[in-house]
Formats: structure tokens, C-alpha cells, sequence
């Protein structure tokens, strides 16, 4: 029996938990830090400018500059994030990061910018036996948090320990600048100072918070602790049981002594925040109640009506009630915007500006005002000095913009804050209500009057913020529930054919139910680029590639006035000129788009066929004619007026789709070409390279004579050209580059150099460059004089347009000896150099930083790597065969590299900070090469085939498109790079561009496998920016349950939104209860792109679904004849509260194609048709299927049903012990998991139920399926700690009890809650069973309660084996923040009873194994990799094979 189990997260969490700001970088660069479950995400603050323009007489352009977020770093640690903190430490420029993790660890990590990472600075355990004093469950995880002048750290441990943890202080704010130096002996005590120790707390304290508070010599922790606990039911008798203790913390004595203390606070205080200076002390936040407390002083601002309930009659002080204020602050987050100002986020969503009103030493009032409506946010922080950050982890993440507003006290005075389901006051009662109030108002006017000056606030000194959104970060969590669905374009035809070229196979999504309230959203994952189709269209053969261009010559200028422009010599001004005419003419015209305007397709037989894009109705293109020859490149020169033809032997340039006005002979065979304008780059088989550059004045190609610096260093084998828009490069070293020099000595350069493949007399040619100089520099000189000319400003824009470009093209080579070398073309200057790119490290610096690293080390050491480099240079199959620099939405350039068998190797570049370039690799976990074919991107000529394409995929943001037999796409948001595949269809031989009035900015691509051409786009709903490609659909109610209806192809959901159950008077201040009223709508996908709701069904007052399912039920027609159908049955459960009896409903419903002539068409078809319901004893929690029965659970029973006569009819039934809260069946075998007594097993064998198995032990269930490995059924449980678990049914184990107890075989722990398991077949099974071969193998995927996405697959023994061993090595490598990769995997027992787990009981073999960890194979270079692998007795090729048939297994998204 084989239980091995491959576990991966396909997708980071998403909803963020804890947001901070830092200084991480340097002290000029703002840093968010986000931290989301296991997943740590560093942010910079990025100023982006949006122009709109106006298409008017007058073109106007409005330039705003917009905040925006760039993601810098993202870590996927071995731990749950518990908390995290930044610290200056004293010498330091940039702060430094402390992260804490379970059950006590302290990692401090600085960001090295040389490296581009974070390094270990200090690590911090203290997971004793002495802190725990023998308990074993604790209530609060290791909070961490940072003293106001950051002299040292204090972490909450084991809930009654805290750990401080002080930095070295250079000198205190309050310290004698004229202060002598200290003796030995002082600075012994100093030293001693300085490490770590503990305090513990009384263990019948209940410490609820605490927080440093400012204004004090000496560290101050303020504790809210609860010494003797009630709760609700009790506060009749027992209520002010919280205590505020204030404690100072001597470093040299390493004692904490009580400096002031309050008790008798209300029993629900649950947060503490630090107020600023000159007030300082702290808030202290109950759900009805807002105190300010401090060591002078006390206030208590009530917000709704059961405040005096909380506080009773005897507490010390009154409340303020005079402000009209009904709201609740229990889950709300407070951050301080200045110093008497802070900003807070309700349960609901409510953004609120609080402005504490003192006299300088006391608060006096807390005035209130609206500030908007936003997300439900977990976190919040103050990124800059309007910058505000909201984290959420039940909707999306955003980044706020607020800008200041004064107002009088009179404009917000009354501001209404009541419910929103509360009616509006009438008029009537607005005068008396201002009457009463303005009363209040003018006694405490009366009272500021006599405060002094100096301290008092005045009415026009308050002030209000407005909010804007600036940016979001998406967040698909928390996944309550999810389901696979068909993917369906509405615009697409299901009836079309496979042989049709617009056939689009079927493929599958992944549909979730996210977020909460008004922020709830279905979510579409896929994790593969699925593009719309425009058209198709038979390539009517095989195609070796194809080329769209633009032709611009024939809209500017008339073809017969070309022809005798060419040959013809020009001045700037005549070319001035003529753009100018061409300007006046666009000018009267109406402004279009720039559209493409042929498709060159270069046909296996030898020819190129020429079509015309301006048009594709009905997905056709116009055929304009041929070239009977085989075209290698095609591109635009001359800034898109003329069109480059690179053919075997020559080089032809055309002003038209056929007029050749130049021809350039080749004498040697091509290897390989690369068009950038102004240069054409030919790289030969003889491996040298030759490039051409543009003559803008006489409209012609010229050889361009380039140097390599090379010496007898080697041959060039790869090579390419790059444009650096962004001039990234061009100030190197920190030394300014001099564009005037330049542009001098390139204008004498190109006068100089001459068409010499055109066979011209070369004295002829040197003539002439040096008649156009003179003439030039006449020029030159004579318009200085004239600066105030039009033509003068005109000409020397043209010249600094042609020379940046020029002076930001960049040749990049790969050499034989292993070189990876960047040349700026217009100077011939070595920009950078490094020989051990073969190696994939993961930094690629200059030799000279090489030479100075290679002298520290041993000469051992040297010799063994120039052994390893020379094996790698002579494997054939790591040689770089295509080599492309992108730039992605103005990012900085991304080096990409392809080898001949089709890896993948990512660089992004940067600059240290004296200057140097430097690469860093960035780590996918894509594998691309293609072992069995390493040969189709070169032809059989031996011409390379480009296959990295940069495509414009909207006005802002491109792409990067690599093709092969897995291909791939790049994009960038959020500054960071995500890969996304797109083998849906096969492989893709070429992509190119596609922008026409049909198709804006899309793209052609061709499988060759059908020979098909399609024409499609991508979806601009979809976003990229995560691992998976996701669409969100706001529904803007909370989504609970989800199913998918097979036959009808749409979605069935269940959503809720809040009701209000009882009303109240109008002035009462109590706030509104409500409850959530539940529907079951319908979603047709088919329809159009907005998955609009066509259909509900409303549930009764006080129902709550707990279960909904679509399963096949057994049901007899009309005709007698008894057949299988599918039925949408809902659980539900009725909640009136602890006194009544907890009942629910059954409820049958079938979805008919019914539509009544009422009813619009936009609407659909599809209704909801109740069939039968029933009210049972019980609440009906879970539900499901087997052999056409129907499987109902009500509370702790599990009953079989059938439904023949559509009715519902009992044959049996099973007791569990408490609550059945999942079920799951396969075949006639059933699990059932209890909510506190773990699982059972169970089988249908036709008549009744057979109790087979169960386990003995206490597990707090969540979810349940089953998993299928071969002929190995498993048994797959998560648990409320956040692990899995997987059981099985083995009579023949002795230990197994004759089969009565189900055998434990692995753990797992995965650090989220998991709500719901989703089993389909893997992807091979899908193509197998098509072709007749039976394999059993399933995955199992499952989202959990923070957004992720994780995927566990089966492993046969041999791949097992190989994991098995792989893995275990993997565990001795560094991980970041210095965390064990095996101890974060073990079962974990946090709040419920211990499981005797077998990593608790014994050590067994993993079969779940780490494919996180697993995957860190593919991150490792070429040495790396080889050393582990003859370390198992493997090699690389076949661990790399086998991980990718596990990563290709679960592509069916």
C-alpha cells in the first residue's frame, strides 16, 4: 500500500495580517512590510506620473503624479509570521527587521542592497522548559513589540513571561553632553546591560496586551491584565476586573518595577494603544468605551448606550456622553496620524478621525468625525506624511491617500453617527436634539474659556481628512468554499468543431467564494494564460515563423515622391519639413490608432506569404501576395517607414509590403539576426557578427564597423541587441556620461563609415561624409546665431531623438569560453563582464568583484571550481542559445536566458550603491527544457529561432512572451515579475504582436501540431500579479457556499447579507443588531463577462445554510423508467438563540431552462425549481451522494435517504458522537468527520451502513476527502491546529485493532485552516483516459482561510524514493531567517487535545512530502545541484524530469 503524498503551495497567501513601516533599504527610502501567514512582501513607496490627454482643437495634458506600490522582495519563510517589528540600531542608516515565530523565536534580519536579500543579523530562542511550567496549550502566540525610542524589545512568552531583549544605546535624549567617559567598571555593567533576560508575571494574571508608552527616562510597558476573570453572564456581580500596571525597566539592575497602576477597568478591555507626546499614556479600547488613560489622568468617551452597563455604578470617574455617537469598537484598528490626531477602522468597514482636545497635560474630550467607508481591515500603519496603509485579510489591501481640511467645530458637531439601518431623524427632532446640544456646547466653551492659552484648542484649529484610493493589493481569501468549473467564453461557439481553426479545447477554473460582507467576491483562479480568440485560420501548411509590421512611408509620404527621394541626399530640414506636412495632414484628419499593417508567414516550402492586418473581419486577413523565398527576420527601421527583409543570403529593405529599395548581399551562412532600430545585428555560422546601422539622411542601410574586445578569449555563440529606454545603464561607476561628446563623435562616425556591400567606389564614399560634415558644421554655426528659429529648436530635437536612441543600444554576447559581455554600440565601450554565467549563481557581478572574492579563498577551492566550470562548458546542453535584456512596464532591464535543452534563467538588474551593475537571479519555479526535442528552435539550416517576444498588452503594460514546448509569459505588476503558463493548446512555435481596430493590442501565435493561426487578446479583467491568474467578481454580500451544475454549465451560490432584527426608538444610542439573511442565487457564465446573478431563491428569517451540494439522485419520471439526475440539495439550520431547540430544513431544488415572457433575454434561461423541502430535528450540516441515495447529516446522525417519488424516504442511518461537520464518499465507501471526535469510516452495501473504522483519539475536525494513489485509498482529514493528517484502512495491521481503528500513517502541518478539499483527476489522467490507458492517480487541491492555494499529489514508489532522500539532504541548507524547514512540518497541538501523531510517537517515514522544499532544488546552481544529486545517487537531469512531471501534473486550470 503507498500512501506517499507530494504536498505544494501553488499559490502565496494573499490576505495580509500585520503591516508595518521601515526604513529597510536606506534612510531616504520609505520600505511597507507586509506579512501574509508564512509569506513576508517588502514594499517601496514608487511616484508615478498619469498624463490624460484631451482630444480636442487643443491637446491638453494633465500630469498627476500617483503613489503606487512596487514590490521589492517576497520571502516564503518555514513559519508562521506571529509578529514583526523595525529597530534602528545605533550606527545604523537603515532599520533593521524582527520577526518572531512559534512557540519562541526571534529572528532580526537586515536588507543587504549588494545582494538584494535579507541577512541574518541575530537569532533569539527561548523555547525552554522552565518558561512553560509544564503547560502545554497557550493562549497568546509571541508578540513582539518595540520601545518608543527603541531602546531595546520586549516579546510576550509562553503568556506569562516577557522577554526583553535591549539595544546598545550610544547616549539617551536626557544624558550630560559634557558627560566624562566611563570607567571598566561602568562599562562591565553596560555590557551586562545588554543581554537578554525575562520577567514572569503572577499565574493568576491573564495578560490580555501591553504596549511601551513615551515620555519616559527608562522603557515603560503598560499591562492590561485581567487577576480575576468573568465573563458576560456575570457582570451583574463581576465587572471591573482589568487592571492597567505600568512597569519601568532597568537595564544594569535587570529589574521591573511598578511605577503606577489602575484597576477596576471594565471587564472587556481588549487593546491598548500608545499616545504620542506631550500626552503620551495610552487608549485603552472596549467594545462600548473609549478611555485615555495616564498617570494623571483618566477620560472615557462612550459610543453607544451600553457603556454604563460595562461600568456599572461604582466606577471612579463619568463618561463623557456627550456626542451623539453609536457605534462599537470591538475588532477595530487605531493609528495615530500626528500627535493628538489618530485615525480608526471599525468592525464595518467605517473609517473615523478622532482628535483628542486637551489642555496640554489632560484630555478633555475626544471629538469624532467621519473620514469615509473602506475595506474590513486587519492592520493598519502610516506609511508617510499622507500615505495611509489598510491591511485585510477579508478583502483587498489598499493603499489610501488623505490630504487635510480645516472645519469648525460647528460643521461636525452634529454629524450623524448612527446605524445605517436606523431611519433619519425628522426635522422636529433635529431642533430639539441641537437644542439640548448647543446647551452642552456652550458650558464647555464656558470652561475652555478659562484654560490657559497656551494649552487650549481652538475651534478652527480642528481639522478632517479626505481619503483617496492610490493602489490595492488583490487578496482572494478567506476561502470558505470553492469548486471546478468549465471555462466558458460567451462569445465563443460550443458547437464549433476540433477541425475548425477557431476551436478552443475545453479547460477547466478553479472558482472560489472570498472575502466578507461588503468586500465578499467570487474569485476565478487559473493558473495558466487562457487569451480570448478573435479569429482563426488555416496557415495552409507548415509555418516556420511570421512577422507583423508596420508601413508608415505610404501615409507620410507618396510612393512616387519616395522614389525620388531615394538615393537622394536630404538636410535635417528637409526631413523637418515633411514631418511637418505629414503633421497637418494627421492634424485635419481624425486621430487613429497605430496599427499594424502586414503578416509576413514564412511557409516550410520556401516562400512568404503576405497578408494585410488593417482588417480582420471575421477573423480573415486580406492576401496582398508572396516572396518565393524563405524569410529568416522581419522588423521596422527608419522609426516604422521602411521594413527590414532578412532572407538567407541578403538583406532586403522595402517602403512598401513588396517594394525593395535596398539590397544588401551576405556571403555566409546566417545563424542567427536581431532587428533594433537603428541597427541590425547578423550573426553568422562562423560565429562572428556583423552589424548595419540606418542612414536617416539618404534613407539606406550602412555596415556598422564594431570591435570586440576579446582578444584570444573566444567566439561569440549567442548574441543580441537591446534598447534601454530608461537609460538604466548608461551612468555606470558613478560616472556621468557625457551624451554631447558622444553625439560629436557619432555624427563624424557615421560620415565616416559607408555602404560598402552596395559596391561603390570607396573613395566616393569617403567624399561624401566629409562634404555632409562640412556642411553640417556650416549649418551648425550659422543656426547658433538664429537660435530664436523654429527650424533651429526642430533640428536639434530631431538630432538628441536619434542620438538617444542610439546611445542606449547595447549588444549582448555569450562567448565559448563561458563570457557574458554588454557593450554599449555607439561607443564600443565594455559595459559589463562575467565568466560564470554557466553556473547560475545568484549574483552575476563584474571579474573584478570576482577576482577580489576568488583571493580570499583557498587555492583548493579555485582549482575545483575551474574543474566544475570546464565540465559545464563542455555540456552541450547548458549553452546559452538565446540571449534578450526586457524591460517590463519601466522596470529596471531583466536578462533572460535560454539554453539549448529550454531552461529558463531569469536575472533582474541593479546598481550597488558606488555604482557597479550587478544581476540577481530571480528564483521561478518553472522548468521548461524539454529533454526528448532540444532541437526545434533551430532550423535545419541552422538558424536560430527567436522565441522571447516583448508584447504591448495595453497602453501601460506589456509582456514577455517565451515560446516553446511549455510556453510561458512574464509580466510585471507590482514591480515584481510573475511567469504564467499557456499550454492549454500545445506548444506555440511564434507569437507576435497583433494590433488592429478589431484587435487592439493583441497577439497571432501557431501550434504546430494543428497548423493553425489564431488571432486572440488577453482578458483585461484577469490579474496577474500573484502565481495564478485571478479575476475577482464582487458581489459586495458574503459568499458562502458554491457548486457547479455540469450539465447547464452555471454556478450555484449561497450569499447573505445583514438584516436587522429588531427596531428601535429613535433616539436610542443602543446599536442595531442585525442578522445575516441568506439566498441561493444563480450565476451563468455563459451569458456575458459580468457573472450577473439571474436567479434567487430567499431562505427564511434566522436560516443559516450549512451545507449545499449538487448531487445525482435516483428519481423516477413520469414514464415509470428511473433514472439518475442532478439535484441542488440545501442543509440549513435554524439560530433563535440558547433557550430553543437548534432545527433546520431540507430543501431539493432542480435548475430548469425556464423563462417567462416578463423576463428580458439578458437574464438567461436558468431558474431554480424547489421540488421539496422538509423541517427536520436537527440542523443538517453536511451532504452528499452515494449509488443514488442521498446523504444527509443532522447533528450527530447520518441518515441515507432516496428520492424516487420526490420525496425524501429514510433507509438508514448511523450515530456519530457530537457534531458531524464533513462528509466525503467514493464509490459505496463514505468518512464522516465530527467537529471533536476525528473521523469515521463507513460503506453502502445496498441496504444499510457498515460501521468499518474509526479513530480513537480527540481530533478537532474541519474537512475531509479522500485520496487515490493507484490501487491505495487514503483518507485525508485537516484539523483546527492547521494540520493534515492521513488515515487508512488496513485490517491486516495488527496494530489496527481487526480494522476497527483507522492507522495514523502521516502528518503535515500546513499552517493555514483549511475549509474545503476539491479531488479531480491529475492532467496525464485526463489525456490517458482519452487514449484508453486506466490511471487512478488524483489530486487533491485546497484553499485555506488566508488566501493560499495548496495541491497535494500522488507519488508511486520509485519518484517517492528519490523525493524521500532528495528532501532530507534539503533540510541541511540555510533557510531565510534561519528557520527548520522539518520542525515547521511536524504536527502541531496549539489549543486542542494532543493526537498521537507518528511524528509524536515514533519517527516513520515522511509520506507527505515538502514540495516547498523540494522545489528549493530548482533554485540552486549548476554546482549546487550537481552535488546533491550524487549525494542520493541521482543526477540533475533526472530530479529536475521528475519535479516537472509533478509540477505538469496538477496544469489543468
Amino acid at each position: 500500500m503507498s500512501h506517499q503524498v507530494f504536498q505544494k503551495q501553488v499559490l502565496a497567501p494573499t490576505g495580509v495580517e500585520q503591516c508595518i513601516k521601515a526604513n529597510l533599504i536606506d534612510n531616504d527610502t520609505i520600505n511597507l512590510v507586509l506579512s501574509k501567514n508564512n509569506t513576508l512582501q517588502v514594499y517601496k513607496i514608487k511616484y508615478v506620473k498619469n498624463e490624460n490627454t484631451t482630444t480636442q482643437q487643443k491637446q491638453i495634458k494633465k500630469v498627476e503624479i500617483k503613489p503606487s506600490l512596487e514590490l521589492l522582495i517576497e520571502l516564503k519563510l518555514f513559519g508562521t509570521i506571529e509578529s514583526m517589528a523595525s529597530v534602528r540600531y545605533p550606527g545604523e542608516n537603515k532599520d533593521s527587521l524582527l520577526l518572531t515565530f512559534r512557540d519562541a523565536k526571534i529572528s532580526v534580519l537586515d536588507y543587504n542592497i549588494d545582494i538584494m536579500d535579507f541577512e541574518i543579523r541575530s537569532l533569539h530562542f527561548y523555547e525552554n522548559d522552565e518558561f512553560k511550567n509544564g503547560r502545554i496549550h497557550f493562549k497568546h502566540p509571541p508578540i513582539l513589540k518595540i520601545d518608543t525610542q527603541q531602546r531595546c524589545a520586549t516579546m510576550l512568552l509562553y503568556d506569562r513571561n516577557i522577554v526583553v531583549l535591549p539595544f546598545k544605546q550610544i547616549s539617551s535624549i536626557l544624558d550630560d553632553e559634557d558627560e566624562e567617559e566611563k570607567d571598566e567598571e561602568d562599562e562591565k555593567e553596560n555590557d551586562n546591560a545588554n543581554q537578554d533576560y525575562t520577567e514572569e508575571f503572577d499565574d493568576d494574571d491573564d495578560d490580555n496586551n501591553f504596549c511601551f508608552l513615551y515620555g519616559y527616562y527608562e522603557p515603560t510597558i503598560l499591562f492590561l491584565h485581567e487577576p480575576s476573570q468573568t465573563w458576560t453572564s456575570r457582570i451583574a456581580v463581576k465587572r471591573l476586573t482589568s487592571q492597567l500596571t505600568a512597569i519601568s525597566i532597568n537595564f544594569s539592575t535587570k529589574l521591573a518595577s511598578i511605577i503606577w497602576h489602575t484597576s477596576n477597568m471594565p471587564y472587556n478591555c481588549d487593546q491598548l494603544v500608545s499616545v504620542p507626546e506631550p500626552l503620551s499614556g495610552a487608549l485603552v479600547i472596549t467594545p462600548n468605551i473609549m478611555f485615555h488613560v495616564n498617570q494623571t489622568s483618566k477620560y472615557g468617551l462612550a459610543v453607544n448606550e451600553y457603556a454604563n452597563i460595562d461600568i456599572g455604578d461604582k466606577f471612579e470617574f463619568p463618561l463623557d456622553e456627550t456626542l451623539n455617537l453609536v457605534f462599537t469598537l470591538d475588532r477595530s484598528n487605531f493609528v495615530f496620524l500626528e500627535a493628538d490626531k489618530f485615525i480608526g477602522s471599525l468592525k464595518g468597514g467605517e473609517l473615523l478621525i478622532f482628535h483628542l482636545i486637551s489642555d496640554g497635560r489632560t484630555v478633555q474630550r475626544i471629538h469624532v468625525s467621519k473620514a469615509g467607508g473602506s475595506v474590513l481591515a486587519t492592520c493598519m500603519c502610516v506609511v508617510s506624511d499622507n500615505l495611509l496603509f489598510l491591511g485585510s485579510r477579508l478583502g483587498d489591501s489598499l493603499l489610501l491617500q488623505y490630504t487635510e481640511k480645516s472645519i469648525t467645530d460647528e460643521s461636525l458637531e452634529h454629524e450623524n453617527f448612527s446605524n445605517p439601518y436606523k431611519k433619519q431623524k425628522t426635522s422636529e427632532q433635529e431642533k430639539l436634539l441641537n437644542q439640548q446640544q448647543q446647551q452642552q456646547k456652550d458650558e464647555m466653551d464656558e470652561v475652555l474659556d478659562e484654560e490657559d492659552e497656551l494649552f487650549k484648542e481652538k475651534k478652527n484649529q480642528l481639522k478632517s481628512y479626505q481619503l483617496g484610493i492610490c493602489d490595492q493589493i488583490l487578496n482572494v481569501g478567506p476561502v470558505g468554499d470553492m469548486v471546478i468549473g468549465q471555462a466558458l467564453n460567451p462569445t465563443y461557439d460550443l458547437n464549433t468543431l476540433p477541425s475548425d481553426p477557431a476551436y478552443m479545447p475545453r479547460f477547466l477554473e478553479l472558482v472560489t467564494c472570498s472575502g466578507y460582507g461588503k468586500n465578499g467576491s467570487i474569485s476565478i483562479l487559473q493558473n495558466s494564460v487562457k487569451p480570448e480568440i478573435v479569429g482563426a485560420f488555416d496557415s495552409e501548411g507548415v509555418v516556420n515563423s511570421f512577422w507583423t509590421v508596420y508601413n508608415k512611408a505610404s501615409s507620410s509620404i507618396k510612393e512616387d515622391e519616395e522614389e525620388k527621394l531615394i538615393g537622394k541626399k536630404r538636410t535635417i530640414n528637409e526631413i523637418i519639413k515633411e514631418e511637418q506636412q505629414y503633421e497637418q495632414q494627421q492634424q485635419k484628419q481624425p486621430i487613429e490608432e497605430d496599427y499594424l499593417d502586414y503578416l509576413y508567414i514564412s511557409m516550410s516550402n520556401g516562400t512568404t506569404n503576405i497578408l494585410d492586418t488593417t482588417s480582420s473581419e471575421e477573423g480573415k486577413l486580406t492576401f496582398k501576395g508572396e516572396f518565393e523565398y524563405r524569410t529568416l527576420d522581419m522588423g521596422n527601421l527608419f522609426n516604422k517607414r521602411r521594413i527590414v527583409l532578412i532572407n538567407e543570403n541578403s538583406i532586403k529593405l522595402l517602403n512598401d509590403y513588396n517594394n525593395i529599395v535596398q539590397e544588401i548581399k551576405l556571403s555566409k551562412p546566417i545563424k542567427s539576426t536581431f532587428i533594433q532600430d537603428p541597427y541590425v545585428l547578423v550573426h553568422y555560422s562562423d560565429n562572428s557578427i556583423q552589424l548595419f546601422k540606418c542612414d536617416y539622411k539618404l534613407l539606406k542601410l550602412n555596415q556598422f564597423n564594431f570591435s570586440l574586445n576579446h582578444g584570444d578569449e573566444g567566439k561569440v555563440l549567442t548574441s543580441s541587441l537591446f534598447f534601454d529606454k530608461n537609460q538604466f545603464f548608461l551612468n555606470l561607476n558613478n560616472q556621468k556620461f557625457n551624451e554631447s561628446k558622444i553625439i560629436e563623435n557619432q555624427e563624424d562616425k557615421i560620415k565616416e563609415e559607408n555602404n560598402q556591400p552596395q559596391q561603390q567606389p570607396q573613395q566616393q564614399n569617403k567624399a561624401k561624409p566629409k562634404e555632409e560634415n562640412t556642411v553640417m558644421k556650416e549649418n551648425v554655426q550659422s543656426n547658433k546665431k538664429q537660435q530664436q528659429e523654429p527650424e533651429q529648436q526642430q533640428e536639434n530635437q530631431f538630432n538628441n531623438e536619434i542620438n538617444l536612441i542610439e546611445n542606449n543600444i547595447y549588444l549582448n554576447i555569450f562567448t565559448n569560453k563561458g563570457s557574458f559581455e554588454i557593450y554599449r554600440v555607439s561607443s564600443q565601450e565594455l559595459v559589463f563582464k562575467t565568466n560564470n554565467i554557466l553556473i547560475e549563481p545568484e549574483i552575476l557581478a563584474t571579474n573584478k568583484i570576482k577576482l577580489q572574492l576568488q583571493k580570499q579563498k583557498e587555492q583548493k577551492e579555485k582549482e575545483q571550481r575551474e574543474k566544475f566550470e570546464q565540465q559545464i562548458l563542455q555540456n552541450e546542453n547548458l549553452e546559452i542559445v538565446e540571449i534578450s535584456l526586457e524591460i517590463l512596464n519601466n522596470s529596471q532591464p531583466y536578462l533572460l536566458l535560454k539554453n539549448r535543452i529550454g531552461d529558463l534563467i531569469v536575472y533582474k538588474s541593479f546598481k550597488k550603491e558606488n555604482g557597479d551593475l550587478r544581476f540577481k537571479k530571480y528564483n521561478h519555479n518553472f522548468i521548461l527544457r524539454d529533454l526528448s526535442n532540444n532541437s526545434k528552435s533551430i532550423n535545419s539550416d541552422g538558424y536560430r529561432k527567436k522565441s522571447i517576444v516583448n508584447i504591448k498588452l495595453s497602453s501601460k503594460n506589456n509582456g514577455v512572451f517565451i515560446g516553446g514546448q511549455k510556453p510561458v509569459w512574464i509580466f510585471n505588476e507590482k514591480g515584481y515579475i510573475r511567469l504564467h503558463s499557456m499550454d492549454f493548446d500545445g506548444a506555440i512555435v511564434s507569437l507576435k504582436p497583433f494590433h488592429n481596430a478589431d484587435c487592439p493590442n493583441g497577439f497571432l501565435y501557431y501550434t504546430e501540431d494543428k497548423q493553425h493561426i489564431k488571432i486572440g487578446y488577453l482578458n483585461g479583467l484577469m490579474n496577474f500579479e500573484n502565481e495564478y491568474a485571478i479575476r475577482r467578481v464582487p458581489i459586495k454580500l458574503s459568499a458562502h457556499k458554491i457548486a457547479y451544475h455540469n450539465e447547464l454549465k452555471c454556478y450555484v451560490v449561497v450569499v447573505s447579507f445583514p438584516q436587522v432584527t429588531q427596531e428601535l426608538e429613535e433616539d436610542s444610542k443602543k446599536p442595531i443588531l442585525t442578522d445575516e439573511k441568506f439566498q441561493i442565487k444563480i450565476i451563468d457564465p455563459t451569458i456575458d463577462w459580468s457573472w450577473r446573478f439571474i436567479d434567487s431563491f430567499s431562505l427564511q428569517d434566522r436560516e443559516t445554510v450549512l451545507a449545499m451540494k449538487i448531487v445525482s439522485l435516483k428519481f423516477k419520471e413520469s414514464d415509470e423508467t428511473i433514472k439518475s439526475k442532478p439535484f441542488l440539495v440545501i442543509g440549513t439550520a435554524f439560530t433563535f438563540g440558547e433557550d430553543t431547540q437548534c432545527k433546520g430544513r431540507v430543501l431539493v431544488f432542480e435548475i430548469v431552462s425556464h423563462k417567462t415572457q416578463f423576463e428580458s433575454d439578458d437574464l438567461g434561461t436558468k431558474r431554480l425549481n424547489l421540488l421539496y423541502e422538509k423541517e427536520q430535528k436537527g440542523p443538517v450540516t453536511a451532504l452528499s451522494s452515494v449509488s443514488g441515495l442521498l446523504l444527509m447529516t443532522i447533528g450527530p446522525k447520518l441518515t441515507v435517504n432516496q428520492f424516487l417519488t420526490g420525496q425524501l424516504v429514510t433507509l438508514s442511518f448511523h450515530d456519530a458522537q457530537i457534531y458531524i461537520c464533513s462528509i466525503s464518499t467514493i464509490k459505496t465507501y463514505i468518512v464522516i468527520g465530527d467537529m471533536y471526535k476525528s473521523v469515521y469510516f463507513l460503506q453502502w452495501n445496498g441496504k444499510q451502513l457498515v460501521p468499518l473504522s474509526k479513530d480513537y483519539q480527540s481530533l478537532n475536525i474541519f474537512s475531509t476527502e479522500f485520496i487515490v494513489n493507484q490501487q491505495t485509498l487514503s483518507i485525508l482529514v485537516s484539523d483546527l491546529d492547521k494540520n493534515i493528517l492521513l488515515f487508512s484502512f488496513d485490517p491486516a495491521d495488527p496494530t489496527s485493532r481487526q480494522g476497527q481503528m483507522l492507522l495514523c500513517k502521516a502528518d503535515f502541518h500546513i499552517g493555514s485552516n483549511i475549509e474545503k478539499f476539491v479531488r479531480t483527476p491529475m492532467k496525464f489522467n485526463i489525456q490517458s483516459s482519452s487514449n484508453g490507458n486506466n490511471n487512478n492517480d488524483q489530486l487533491v487541491f485546497f484553499g485555506t482561510l488566508d488566501g493560499s492555494l495548496n495541491v497535494l499529489r500522488p507519488l508511486d514508489e520509485r519518484m517517492y524514493q528519490l523525493f524521500y532522500h532528495l528532501q532530507s539532504k534539503l533540510y541541511y541548507l540555510p533557510q531565510p531567517a534561519g528557520l527548520n524547514a522539518k520542525q515547521y512540518r511536524a504536527f502541531k497541538s496549539f489549543s486542542q487535545n494532543f493526537h498521537f501523531s507518528p511524528s509524536t510517537i515514533h519517527q516513520l517515514p515522511k509520506y507527505i512530502l515538502d514540495g516547498d522544499l523540494l522545489s528549493k532544488f530548482v533554485k540552486l546552481n549548476q554546482k549546487e545541484r550537481r552535488l546533491l544529486a550524487s549525494s542520493v545517487g541521482s543526477n540533475t537531469d533526472e530530479i529536475l524530469t521528475a519535479l516537472k512531471n509533478c509540477f505538469d501534473s496538477w496544469s489543468i486550470f
